[in-house]
C-alpha cells in the first residue's frame, strides 16, 4: 500500500519537472502531461509514475536571498527563453533572460 500525499509534495514534484523541462529532458508536450499527472496524483506511487525516467534532482534548498529584484526560481510555464545570457557580477552566476509574451517583462533565471 502506497501513502497518501498532499499539495506540498505535488508541488515539489512539478517543480523538478519544470527543472527537467529546462534541463532539455522532456518536451513541452511530455511535460505538460506529466504535470497533469503529478497534480491528479493521490499516493507516492502515483507521483513516482510521473517522474519515471526522469534521473533524480537533489534536494532544492530555500531560494537565495541574494537574487536580484526580478529574478524568479524558475521560469513560469509560458515564458519563453531567449539566446541572452550573462554573468550576473554580484553573485557571478550564469543568469538566462526568459521573456513573458503576455506583457513583454523579462525575468532573469540562474542556470
Amino acid at each position: 500500500m502506497s501513502l497518501r500525499i498532499g499539495d506540498p509534495e505535488r508541488e515539489r514534484a512539478v517543480l523538478q519537472l519544470r527543472r527537467h523541462l529546462l534541463d532539455g529532458r522532456l518536451e513541452m508536450e511530455e511535460f505538460a502531461e506529466r504535470v497533469g499527472a503529478a497534480y491528479d496524483a493521490q499516493t507516492q506511487a502515483d507521483l513516482d509514475k510521473a517522474m519515471v525516467g526522469l534521473p533524480a534532482l537533489p534536494i532544492e534548498v530555500e531560494p537565495s536571498s541574494n537574487r536580484r529584484h526580478d529574478e524568479a526560481d524558475i521560469p513560469e510555464l509560458d515564458w519563453r527563453p531567449t539566446s541572452e545570457r550573462f554573468r550576473d557580477e554580484m553573485t557571478g552566476r550564469i543568469v538566462r533572460v526568459w521573456v513573458d509574451p503576455d506583457d513583454g517583462s523579462r525575468h532573469p533565471i540562474a542556470e
